[in-house]
Formats: C-alpha cells, structure tokens, sequence
C-alpha cells in the first residue's frame, strides 16, 4: 500500500467521511472511494459512511439564493440565452453599467418608452 492510501484508509478508519478525505489530501474523491474499496477487500475493517439522502439535503440547504435574498418582492429573473448575455455584458461595459443595469434600463426603454437614471 502506498502512502497515500495508508492516509486515506487511516483517515476513514478515525471515521473521517470520504469526501473530507478527499479535500484534505487534495486528491478525487474518486480515488479515495477506491482505496477506501481496495482496503476493505484487504480485509482491513472500514465503517461505511451514511450518505444524506436527498431530503436532508435538500433541508440543510439554505431555502433562498443570496441575491434572491437580496432582491424585493417585485423584482423577477428572466433567462437569455448566452450569446445575448455576452452582447448585453460587452454593451454594459461600455456604457459602465452592470448587465442587469443595462438590462432593466433596455427593457423599460422598450416597454415604457422612458429610462429611468
């Protein structure tokens, strides 16, 4: 066994999750899931770690995106598509706005036939 995978399957045998190995060796946690694999089948006696399923995760999330957070209740998103986003970045910064700057001011010149400063 290599270092690394005497690291690795130190590590998981102090019940460090695989992922955390992972991130601290920097190495994939592809490689550690390996390792973690081979020593099993070398006999070595490894727990097996509780993956979250789906609904804890989903609960231990945080319900709202920052700039959801930070935007008001009026304020919605809309999606374009990459090749429009980039010409209306490359127009905002000409003009020294930001793209949702120049965006909102676009589209109330074309909805409202004014632009607000």
């Amino acid at each position: 066994m290599t270092n690394r995978a005497t690291e690795i399957v130190s590590l998981a045998l102090q019940r460090v999750p695989p992922k955390v190995i992972a991130q601290r060796l920097c190495v994939h946690p592809n490689t550690v899931y390996q390792r973690i694999r081979e020593a099993r089948q070398a006999g070595e006696v490894i727990p097996y770690f509780k993956t979250p399923s789906k609904l804890e995760a989903a609960e231990a999330r945080p319900s709202a995106r920052p700039e959801e957070a930070e935007a008001s209740p009026s304020t919605k998103h809309i999606v374009v598509s990459v090749r429009l986003y980039s010409l209306l970045t490359t127009e905002a910064a000409r003009r020294g706005l930001t793209p949702t700057e120049a965006a909102q001011r676009l589209l109330e010149k074309a909805l409202l036939g004014t632009v607000v400063a």
